[in-house]
């Protein structure tokens, strides 16, 4: 019988994994949720029980570390676009059309749920994970058209207010009715966690079946084109997690904030891209797959990843070292 703690960290990559082959195989589940608009309600329910089990310090002392905001930004903006590009053109695909699925996928924010349930899963520091994701999202509204003028010369335009509504409804609200509901729940919801942990680990699981149930056609009309972008995904996510964790080293961040640094910043958000996708590039058929191959990738790697990431070790010393 395998252990209890192995279960543990090895059910959430084998959920994702069996939700993508569902969403390709029986599609009708993942295409319904999403007619029926399921983020919006998965996105306020994982931000709920995530605040609940964060104490209010953590997010309050999230807020008073800018430098840690501002390099994440830089990273997600600035640097990722850069490396989708040097990666494509040593991997490929080659030509245009994979440049511009490319900056779809590296124009996109931070991804707020699975992100924040990821570094929670790795004993980092949710609060920053929270503050990191979200003002991604804000910054995006600039951020995303500027990249894709910039790179692809076609800029899709944001919706700044549905996108400021959103935020206030997805994260805002949901994290001050936690940190209200936490103070009289404290000791129910210590007794609880794993119940919690688990419920919002499922929903990162929804999301996956709904992001394999939208793309399944394109991805099954272009299988061998898929396999081709796989190695290029693979090199973007493992350059973006390692430029995240060099940067939460240079700013000096505790083993818990560069477990948040490193999840927060390198996780891409998938419902975005699949918009701009839609919105603007629908002619091109590269794009959900890169999106969407990415979200998988990204999404398994650090939930095989983030059970462990306070047991990694350089030499004798390790790379995020949790003092409680």
């Amino acid at each position: 019988m395998p252990s209890r703690s192995l279960v543990a960290r090895l059910w959430l990559p084998t959920a994702i994994l069996t939700a993508a082959g569902f969403g390709l195989w029986v599609p009708a589940a993942g295409d319904w949720l999403s007619a029926h608009r399921a983020p919006t309600v998965l996105v306020p329910v994982i931000m709920l029980l995530i605040s609940l089990r964060v104490p209010g310090s953590q997010l309050l002392d999230a807020v008073r570390h800018p430098l840690a905001l501002l390099g994440s930004l830089a990273l997600i903006y600035g640097a990722f676009p850069l490396v989708a590009l040097g990666w494509q053109a040593l991997l490929g695909p080659a030509g245009p059309d994979p440049r511009t699925a490319l900056i779809i996928l590296a124009a996109q924010p931070s991804t707020l749920a699975t992100a924040t349930v990821l570094t929670h899963l790795a004993g980092g520091n949710a609060g920053l994970a929270v503050v990191c994701t979200a003002a991604s999202q804000i910054l995006s509204v600039v951020a995303t058209p500027w990249i894709l003028e910039l790179y692809v010369g076609h800029a899709v335009p944001v919706d700044a207010w549905g996108l400021a509504w959103d935020l206030v409804r997805s994260v805002l609200l949901p994290v001050i009715a936690g940190q209200l509901l936490r103070v009289p729940l404290r000791r129910w919801i210590e007794r609880r966690s794993w119940a919690l942990s688990l419920a919002a680990e499922s929903m990162v699981v929804l999301f996956v079946l709904m992001g394999f149930s939208t793309a399944r056609e394109v991805l099954l009309r272009e299988p061998f084109v898929a396999l081709t972008v796989v190695g290029t995904v693979v090199a973007i996510h493992a350059t973006m997690l390692v430029l995240s964790t060099g940067a939460g080293y240079l700013l000096r961040l505790d083993g818990a904030g560069r477990i948040a640094m490193t999840l927060a910043s390198s996780q891409k958000t998938v419902a975005a891209g699949v918009l701009v996708w839609q919105s603007g590039f629908a002619a091109n058929v590269l794009g959900p797959i890169f999106v969407v191959l990415n979200h998988l990738i990204q999404t398994v790697f650090d939930a095989l990843l983030a059970p462990f990431m306070s047991r990694i070790r350089i030499g004798k010393r390790r790379l995020f070292p949790l003092t409680s």
